[in-house]
């Protein structure tokens, strides 16, 4: 017998471009291929062309987020009030099938007594760790005031949870965390994303690559800190971004070695992955599970992260660790000597993160 799930979804996926949309666009697609069928309710803003998600879903609805100033006064966090939505729940109803919300933050309607289905939250990160981590990384005073009074609400607001019937965790850390605080059953389901198998190629590379969204506080303070590392060494650093914000440009502008792109489309950002010696990741916020390892590790050669890249022991022996600066630049000149080439330990580590077997594992949790 087919299934139909119905999708809650904070942005529009297409393109998926981004961290959160391509965990929910590959996770669409995989269901898709396995023959179940999709009624998504798309939240949107400026991401407001739907043609390419149509062909993914039986049925799409949207509704565009009120970004008002105004809702930064509701006692909702503004993620959440900005997704509220009593049309939602009125086409929830619509059908009978269980209900899948991405993010605490589309989870608006989650309380209500008028939802009879199976209820489903995966949970893209601990949000107020997350908001507390943008806080703590912005330089802004007027955008740390913002982040540190939506980490409140958002803490506040969390025991929503309570009212679903499975939390999908993505990581082992957050497994553990929403089994602590919740009685809800808690399953880890690991993230989706493009790839089914390894396409790196062995040689050798002639520079660094650090690359991601520079408009988001931890990846330009981790930028930052990379230009550090690469300052007292002589190897080349590319830091890639569709925008460059002035800070970066500015610290990078005293080195001949180190230098900005700004990232044309996606196939550029493919050609840089995978061209580099070196795909250099790092983050000062432990939420989540960061899509940038598996693109590299997927695509590119050596990969060096930090523990709050993720927290899977097993992709974790794929990558070189280094939490300091010193401890970085004495990786960087040793795989810099170092050839490249695949390890089976890397394909091995890869296959359970397979979109289809995730899928299949979502589908068993569907009543």
């Amino acid at each position: 017998m087919q299934k139909t799930l119905q999708i809650v979804i904070f942005d529009n996926p297409c393109p998926p471009d981004y961290g959160g949309v391509i965990d929910v666009f590959y996770k669409i697609k995989a269901l898709k291929a396995l023959g179940v069928r999709l009624i998504l309710h798309v939240f949107y803003s400026e991401r407001n062309q739907f043609t390419a998600l149509e062909q993914w879903c039986d049925i799409l609805y949207t509704y565009k987020r009120n970004k008002s100033f105004l809702q930064h006064f509701s006692i909702l966090p503004y993620a959440v009030k900005s997704r509220s939505s009593e049309q939602l729940l009125t086409q929830l109803n619509n059908s009978d099938a269980p209900i899948l919300f991405e993010s605490l933050v589309s989870t608006s309607v989650l309380n209500s007594s008028k939802l009879k289905q199976q209820k489903l939250v995966r949970a893209h990160n601990i949000e107020h760790h997350y908001s507390k981590g943008l806080f703590k990384s912005a330089q802004n005073y007027i955008q740390k005031t913002a982040f540190y009074i939506e980490a409140l609400k958002l803490k506040r607001y969390e025991s929503v949870l309570d009212n679903a019937d499975v939390i999908l965790s993505l990581s082992d850390f957050e497994t553990e965390y929403f089994k602590q605080h919740y009685t809800t059953s808690v399953k880890y389901l690991k993230i989706f994303q493009e790839h089914s198998k390894v396409i790196s190629e062995k040689g050798n590379g002639t520079y660094a690559l650090y690359h991601g969204d520079l408009t988001i506080a931890d990846n330009i303070k981790s930028a930052l800190f990379l230009i550090d590392v690469f300052s007292e060494l002589e190897h080349p650093l590319i830091i890639a971004g569709r925008i460059i914000p002035d800070s970066i440009t500015q610290k990078v502008s005293g080195f001949n070695h180190i230098k900005c792109e700004i990232i044309k489309d996606q196939s550029h950002l493919n050609q840089l992955i995978k061209e580099a010696h070196i795909n250099t990741l790092y983050s000062f916020q432990k939420s989540g599970t960061k899509l940038k390892v598996f693109t590299a590790l997927f695509k590119g050669k050596h990969c060096i992260v930090n523990k709050n890249m993720i927290d899977d022991a097993n992709i974790l022996s794929c990558c070189e660790l280094a939490e300091t600066l010193e401890s970085y630049r004495v990786t960087v000149n040793r795989l810099f000597q170092t050839d490249f080439k695949i390890a089976t330990t890397r394909i091995k580590a890869l296959e359970s993160y397979h979109p289809e077997n995730l899928a299949k594992q979502l589908v068993e949790f569907i009543n």
